[in-house]
This record gives C-alpha cells, sequence and structure tokens, in this order.
C-alpha cells in the first residue's frame, strides 16, 4: 500500500482502541447463568467476539439453541452491559496519544465497529472526549455489519474519499475483510482479539504491535 496517498484513519474499537472484553464477558457469563447455560472462558469470548451482540450472545450458546433462546439471552445480556460498560474496560497503550497526533497532523479519523451504535457512542464520548471523529458508525439496525462493503462505501461517499486514500486498523478478521474488500489499506494489531498470523493471512498490508509503529509509518509522509 501506498502511505503517500493516506488522508483519513478509521478504527476498529473493541480489541483496537479499547480493551472491552472484560466487561463484555462478565455481562455475557451473568446473562447465561440465569438461564442455567454454562459460562464463556476469556479465550472463549476473545473467539466469540468481533461479529455483532447477537452472534456473541447466539454462539455462547450451546449448540441446537432456537432463535427464541437466543433472543432472551440477548435480551437479559444488553441491559447487564449497559449498565457495566466501564467497569472494566480500558485503553490500549498509546491510543490516546495517536489519535492526537493524527489529527494534529491533518489526518481525518472514524470509527467502524460491530458493536451497537448507542455503546460505541458512549464508550468513544466518555474515553476519547478531545477527538473529533468524523465518523462513528456502529450496529444502528440499518448498516449492515463488517465484513459487509456497504459501511465502506458510505465512508468514502461520506468523506469524499477514494478507496486507495482511507486506511482501516482493527485487530479481527472481519476488519481485515472489511479493509481489503474495500480496497482500503489494511492494518492489523497484534494486540487484540485474533491471531496477527490471521490476519496477515487474510491480507492486513502491515500488522503493527504497537501505536508507536503506526505513527513511524505515517511520520514518514507528513512528518
Amino acid at each position: 500500500m501506498n502511505f503517500q496517498k493516506i488522508r483519513a484513519v478509521l478504527f476498529d474499537l473493541d480489541g483496537t482502541l479499547l480493551d472491552t472484553i472484560g466487561d463484555i464477558r462478565s455481562a455475557l457469563n451473568e446473562a447465561l447463568r440465569s438461564f442455567g447455560y454454562p459460562v464463556v472462558t476469556l479465550d472463549d469470548c476473545k473467539r466469540l467476539i468481533c461479529n455483532g451482540v447477537r452472534r456473541l450472545v447466539g454462539d455462547a450458546l450451546p449448540e441446537g439453541s432456537s432463535e427464541e433462546q437466543k433472543d432472551a439471552v440477548l435480551a437479559v445480556y444488553q441491559p447487564i452491559y449497559a449498565e457495566n460498560i466501564d467497569v472494566l474496560t480500558a485503553y490500549y497503550s498509546g491510543a490516546q496519544e495517536i489519535l492526537k497526533e493524527l489529527t494534529e497532523k491533518g489526518y481525518r479519523v472514524g470509527v467502524i465497529t460491530n458493536k451497537t451504535q448507542k455503546h460505541a457512542e458512549y464508550l468513544i464520548w466518555k474515553y476519547f472526549p478531545e477527538t473529533e471523529f468524523e465518523i462513528i458508525w456502529g450496529n444502528n439496525g440499518v448498516r449492515p455489519l463488517k465484513p459487509s462493503t456497504e459501511s465502506g462505501v458510505l465512508a468514502c461517499e461520506t468523506l469524499r474519499l477514494s478507496p486507495e486514500e482511507i486506511l482501516f486498523i482493527g485487530d479481527g478478521d472481519t476488519d481485515i475483510r472489511f479493509a481489503v474488500n474495500n480496497g482500503f489499506g489494511a492494518c492489523g494489531v497484534s494486540w487484540g482479539y485474533r491471531d496477527a498470523a490471521l490476519l496477515r493471512e487474510l491480507g492486513a498490508d502491515v500488522v503493527i504491535d504497537d501505536f508507536g509503529e503506526l505513527g513511524k509509518l505515517l511520520n514518514g509522509v507528513r512528518g
């Protein structure tokens, strides 16, 4: 990819900017326990995350569970998570600094996540109040979730940029597929919920081990 062309840097949220797995797992296990289902381990939760909350709940249930069972657990999970959304959640090292650096250098920044719109907005406004995001797009029940290209096409239209002018950064297989399918620069992160080798296999142009590496990659472009 050509970093010289990048004008906008768009991020995934969970597993990329914020480590949210603790609160997600805690709420999910409380919901599962309330119905007598087995709870999930941390590794289980990392494996299940990235595809939206309904898929998360459905995949956590025993095989063969009905749609009605999934709906029931989801209905319990949602308010529990909303009440405890920021108990264990924490910044990944360098997240605040890289956002400040990017905006100061004139890059346009945004977030596209499979998290619900309401929860995404709350976390971004709480943890990154000083960053002016041009896009904060979560699951609003209308836009298809990543890796569907629809949000990517809409991002190009909204920002008035071509795909090669956008870099997408994420930790998940859905993120890399989303970036590749849209023709964006695809940057994986090694600290999230998927293995770095998988991200490279799926076509990531680069996989970074910390946000400082991203700064260095872009420093050669705008100094």
